[in-house]
């Protein structure tokens, strides 16, 4: 499949089977095999734990033949540095078939899609109101949000310039204070990170841009590098 997504016959793709490529107590990692010529990456976020062969934009990823590995978390755990390591590990033989990676997520989801660019190896990643942590230690106590789920094996989880690869894209509501807090610690880890204001969505930018069209586009645009389409098309949808 070429960058534009659309491809003829798309229904023959929508029975693909999903197979696991990796699980412990943590995640769940699936596999979806389509006809695109790049591999996205999507990592499920807190509403949507491990269930089965489902995993994070599963819908539209089938509609449009996508090469997709899908990260999933069996708890709200962040994606623990350890299980999301070995996973890696395991799964490298696919990974290392493609040359353009995307990483995908939203809040939880978006951020690993972010804290695991360098690990995965993305060209780029697209990444809705992430956490840069939930560890107050690493906030000088200030509660950034989620601390019901933080655990010791959390430690030292913020994302720092080592963790990062390729260009970054994130979609986030500067009104929304925690988000924004988020943001502003993920922006001055350097110019990779590309902001995309997305007002009037609250921390509800995964859902706004959820669907099969939405997909399709932003996928484009983080393959063109285009950050005006980008924030063309969070100004249609808020």
């Amino acid at each position: 499949m070429s960058e534009n997504l659309a491809v003829t016959g798309i229904t023959n793709q929508l029975c693909q089977p999903v197979s696991t490529l990796f699980e412990d107590e943590e995640i769940k990692v699936l596999w979806h095999r389509g006809t695109s010529d790049f591999l996205l990456i999507t990592f499920g976020d807190m509403v949507t734990l491990a269930q089965g062969d489902r995993f994070f934009a599963d819908a539209p990823v089938k509609r449009l033949a996508i090469n997709c590995i899908g990260f999933m978390s069996k708890r709200p755990n962040w994606f623990p540095v350890t299980s999301v390591a070995k996973a890696l590990s395991e799964i490298l033989p696919v990974i290392s078939k493609f040359t353009k990676i995307v990483n995908y997520g939203g809040s939880m989801g978006g951020y690993a899609a972010i804290k695991y660019s360098r690990r995965t190896g993305a060209t780029s990643t697209i990444a809705f109101c992430p956490q840069w942590t939930i560890d107050k230690k690493e906030c000088n106590g200030k509660d950034p949000g989620y601390q019901q789920h933080y655990a010791s094996y959390l430690d030292d989880m913020s994302i720092t310039k080592h963790d990062i690869s390729g260009d970054i894209y994130m979609l986030y509501d500067p009104d929304h204070v925690l988000d924004s807090f988020h943001a502003s610690k993920i922006l001055a880890l350097g110019p990779s990170i590309k902001e995309i204001p997305t007002r009037s969505s609250d921390h509800h930018v995964t859902m706004i841009l959820a669907g099969t069209s939405n997909l399709e586009q932003l996928i484009q645009l983080s393959l063109q590098n285009d950050l005006q389409g980008f924030s063309s098309l969070a100004s249609q949808v808020r």
